[in-house]
Parts: structure tokens; C-alpha cells; sequence
């Protein structure tokens, strides 16, 4: 609640050498147990986040190796959309996403559209239909969605249908059913 400092300095206990998976990967003696639980701890920090600066605080404290893991972009990414920070969501999606694309990620852009204004929506489909030409033929269901949410609040129904009988034609799923509702 605002003392991320504090927070993660306690957390920093809980491996004998540090934090992290940077460091168990590179031979400090975390043990795995130890470094999942500060993964967990750390996606809690970044869920629980009640105010902007916070979360940009905990982000900030993190290092660049932990940064770039997945899950913890998503929370980061679910908590900055949830904040109202849809421009600093989108940029950190956009770039996980050029870096190593996963359903991950493409899920948090596909929640992001919703709260994306029409100009931006635009933008962003541009992205996602650049993203879906380098990734043709193995599609992603959840950048095909994305790519139908954006296309509906374009105003482009004949296509969001499409991208959406694509996604919900590979991976049936809850968020693609609540969106052909």
C-alpha cells in the first residue's frame, strides 16, 4: 500500500543469495522453491498496486531480467489497465510481444482493446494485423481476438467477425464467446 520498497526488501529474503530467476539462472544457489515464491510475490505486488505511482514503483524496482518475464508483463500490464494506464499497457505489450509472442500476452491485448479509445484501437489493429502476417499460417486465437475487438470498435463488423470465427475456430474460449455474444 504504497511502501513497495519496503515490501520487496522483505520479499528479498526469501532466497539465501537475492532474488529472483536472473539469479538462479545464473548459478547463485536460489533455490527453485525460493524463486518461484518471489515470482508469485512479485505478481501479487504489481496486482495489488492501488495507485499509479505505486505501480510504477514496484515495476521500477525490478530488474531488467525480471522485467521481461511473461507473467510478470501480464500482471504488470492487467494492473496498469485496470489503473487507467492504457498507453504505458499498450507500449509494454507491444514491445514483450515483438520480443517473443505468446497467447500470454495477446490475451492482455485483447482484454487492453476494450479500454483502448477509437483512434488508439485503430493503431493498435495495425499491430495486431502486422503481428498476424508474420505469424500466417500458425495463428494465435488470442491475437485473432484482439484483432476482432479492435475491428468491432472500428466500426468493421465484417471483419472483427472473421478474425473472431478464426480464434474461437482454434481455441474455443470464454472471452471469444463473450465477444460473439
Amino acid at each position: 500500500r504504497g511502501r513497495a520498497r519496503e515490501a520487496l526488501a522483505v520479499l528479498g529474503k526469501l532466497g539465501k543469495h537475492g532474488r529472483g530467476a536472473g539469479q538462479v539462472q545464473a548459478g547463485f544457489g536460489v533455490s527453485n522453491s525460493a524463486a518461484t515464491d518471489w515470482a508469485a510475490m512479485v505478481r501479487l505486488a504489481l496486482k495489488q498496486a492501488c495507485t499509479p505511482a505505486a505501480l510504477t514503483e514496484v515495476w521500477d524496482l525490478l530488474s531488467e531480467t525480471e522485467r521481461e518475464q511473461q507473467d510478470v508483463i501480464a500482471a504488470y500490464v492487467s494492473s496498469a489497465i485496470r489503473l487507467g494506464m492504457n498507453e504505458v499497457a499498450e507500449a509494454s505489450l507491444q514491445a514483450a510481444l515483438k520480443r517473443t509472442p505468446s497467447e500470454l500476452l495477446w490475451q492482455e491485448y485483447a482484454e487492453l482493446a476494450d479500454h483502448l479509445s477509437d483512434s488508439e484501437a485503430l493503431t493498435a489493429l495495425k499491430f495486431v494485423e502486422k503481428s498476424l502476417e508474420k505469424t500466417a499460417p500458425s495463428e494465435s486465437p488470442a491475437a485473432l481476438l484482439a484483432a476482432a475487438k479492435l475491428s468491432r470498435k472500428q466500426g468493421l463488423s465484417a471483419k472483427a467477425a472473421q478474425y473472431l470465427a478464426r480464434s474461437l475456430a482454434l481455441a474455443p474460449s470464454s472471452p471469444g464467446f463473450r465477444e460473439q455474444g
